[in-house]
């Protein structure tokens, strides 16, 4: 994320999308992850609160910008 971050500010749309699809494919990773590492019992009771806190965050950042 730190490399989409450095190639503009926040408010160029290029940069604003690059940096919300980097938060939503690092929601599904760590989704995956949880799954592959910790089981299907974890990654019920993860993913779903995983995804929604990023759902906020790309929500509350694309109502600021």
């Amino acid at each position: 994320m730190a490399t989409v971050v450095i190639q503009g500010t926040p408010t160029d749309n290029a940069v604003f999308y690059a940096f919300i699809s980097a938060l939503a494919t690092h929601a599904i990773a760590k989704s995956i992850n949880t799954l592959l590492t910790g089981g299907l019992k974890y990654a019920s009771v993860f993913a779903p609160i995983q995804i929604f806190h990023m759902t906020i965050l790309i929500t509350l950042l694309w109502w600021n910008i």
